[in-house]
């Protein structure tokens, strides 16, 4: 059995608005239901979190944005932008859930564990340099990449974004250089409007950009033909050093904000491929980082089965 990392901590629940909105601590607490519920826990590798440092932040956001976050602790509610709340523990959460991120892949890295996934949230891959944007406030999983390049010296990152809506934070982090090959699913065209075909990268990153945009409605074999087609032939080429993904989980079927039609089966069977790959170019060199996902029994049910697959 492989040893799987589990982070989760319930400081993530402290992030939260002051009326209905779908990115919600209830979210993370259906997870973390279904994973007790699960029995797993016995087997997992239980990781808590430490605070990023304000040095790995400015890893890839602006210290003016940085600056902004912070100050949040000071006001009770509020928003960054119409889709983006904060309260007065958002920068304490989004501290732990970027350095909870760092610390499950360095713990990877070292070979501690041999993979991970990180129930964390505020989520991450919307955040651009500057501002928040689609519930994200910093980028978890850009910092994690930026993070491992500077202290591994790693060349190849590999990060697979299969949430339903495009990672433009993600893909803009890394959009010129071949460092890091991003590869995103996502539902199209619909929010945020990135993530075209010929979005391929700039400079030395051009070809290192890889989007597969879905129309409306599209179902598991629009969904899993583009990764065996196109994603594993190019990872074939790049060989990672690691893999990290944005898992998402609102490409399913019943999640109100995203119009695709996945099945669960589909989307373990991403997480499978995924999990192959590492490790067959990168000693099984896996992190999974939450992103979306908004049906609520689901969700927890999704994370149970990707722990398992990680554990085989």
């Amino acid at each position: 059995m492989k040893k799987v990392g589990y982070l989760y901590d319930p400081v993530f629940l402290e992030h939260r608005p002051d009326s209905f909105h779908p990115e919600n601590p209830q979210r993370l607490k259906a997870i973390e239901k279904a994973v007790d519920e699960s029995g797993l826990k016995d087997y997992l590798i239980l990781i808590k979190p430490e605070a990023a440092r304000k040095e790995d932040i400015l890893l890839n956001h602006a210290e003016e944005y940085y600056n902004r976050v912070e100050a949040t602790q000071e006001i009770e509610f509020g928003n960054f932008d119409p889709d983006t709340y904060f309260c007065k523990d958002t920068y304490r959460s989004a501290m732990l859930a970027a350095g909870g991120c760092i610390k499950a892949g360095k713990m990877v890295m070292e070979g501690e564990i041999d993979s991970a996934f990180c129930a964390v949230r505020p989520p991450g891959h919307h955040s651009e340099h500057g501002y928040t944007k689609g519930f994200c406030i910093f980028n978890n999983i850009a910092i994690l990449a930026r993070r491992l390049w500077a202290d591994y010296n790693l060349e190849r990152i590999a990060i697979l974004d299969w949430d339903g809506h495009h990672g433009n934070g993600t893909q803009h982090a890394f959009y010129d250089t071949e460092r890091v090959h991003y590869a995103s699913l996502h539902a199209f065209p619909f929010y945020p409007g990135s993530g075209t075909k010929n979005e391929t990268g700039t400079g030395s990153g051009k070809g290192y950009t890889l989007n597969f945009p879905l129309g409306l409605g599209a179902g598991d074999e629009q969904f899993l033909g583009p990764v065996k087609e196109e994603w594993l032939p190019a990872m074939s080429d790049y060989r990672p050093e690691i893999i990290l993904v944005s898992a998402g989980y609102d490409a399913f079927t019943a999640d109100p904000y995203v119009f695709l039609d996945v099945s669960p089966e589909a989307i373990s069977e991403i997480c499978r491929i995924a999990k192959a790959a590492a490790e067959e170019y990168c000693d099984g060199r896996i992190v999974l980082v939450l992103e979306g996902g908004y049906v609520l029994d689901y969700i927890g049910r999704a994370v149970v089965e990707h722990l398992k697959i990680l554990m085989e």
